[in-house]
């Protein structure tokens, strides 16, 4: 697991991408139970990836 050191901070870039996902892609992140980060690492729902970015899910304030 990483530590919060570790974790990268929400960037800008990754702030407006995650504003831009369309209701279907947040539909299958729920439904699938996989997401992909902003970096296109695949994460879990609640999860962040090797590269301490975040699902889009963590992102909107959804978990």
């Amino acid at each position: 697991l990483m530590s919060e050191e570790q974790v990268v901070p929400n960037t800008a870039a990754e702030a407006e991408w995650v504003l831009d996902l369309e209701f279907e892609v947040l539909e299958h992140i729920l439904f699938d139970g996989i997401a992909d980060a902003y970096d296109g690492c695949r994460v879990e729902p609640d999860g962040i990836c090797t590269h301490g970015y975040k699902s889009p899910l963590i992102l909107m304030g959804m978990i």
